[in-house]
C-alpha cells in the first residue's frame, strides 16, 4: 500500500540538488515523510468497528548548502528532480545560517503527485 522511498545509494542522506534556478546545492539531513490518511466506521454507540488506512500526500525536508558566495538563496515554488526521480517544489525557505564559513539553509519541500509540476509568476 505504501510507497517506500529508499534512498540506499546516497550516504546519510546527503546528495547534490540543481534547483530550477541552475544552482546546484548540497544537502544535509534529506528525508521524506508520507502522511496517510484514516477513514473510520462506528456502531450506534460510536464505537469504532472499522477502519480503512490510504496513503496521503509525500512532503519532504533538507538543509540547503551554498557551494559559492555567490549561490542565491531558494525561493517558493522553486523545482528540483532528486536522485530517485522523484519531481519536488519548494514550499518554505528557512533562515540562512553561517557556521566556519558555510551557508546552510532549511527547505520544505513537496513531491509531485504527477511528477511534472508547472510553475507560474503572478
Amino acid at each position: 500500500m505504501a510507497k517506500i522511498i529508499n534512498d540506499g545509494a546516497v550516504v546519510a542522506g546527503s546528495q547534490d540538488l540543481t534547483l530550477s534556478n541552475g544552482y546546484t546545492y548540497a544537502t544535509d539531513d534529506y528525508k521524506f515523510d508520507t502522511s496517510t490518511k484514516s477513514v473510520e466506521r462506528t456502531n450506534s454507540l460510536d464505537i469504532l468497528t472499522g477502519r480503512k488506512v490510504i496513503q496521503g500526500g509525500t512532503t519532504g525536508s533538507a538543509t540547503l548548502q551554498f557551494s559559492a558566495a555567490n549561490t542565491p538563496i531558494p525561493t517558493i515554488g522553486l523545482t528540483f528532480t532528486d536522485a530517485d526521480s522523484n519531481a519536488c517544489y519548494i514550499t518554505q525557505v528557512g533562515k540562512t545560517m553561517t557556521k566556519a564559513g558555510e551557508s546552510k539553509i532549511p527547505i520544505s519541500f513537496m513531491v509531485a503527485i504527477t511528477n511534472s509540476v508547472t510553475v507560474t509568476t503572478a
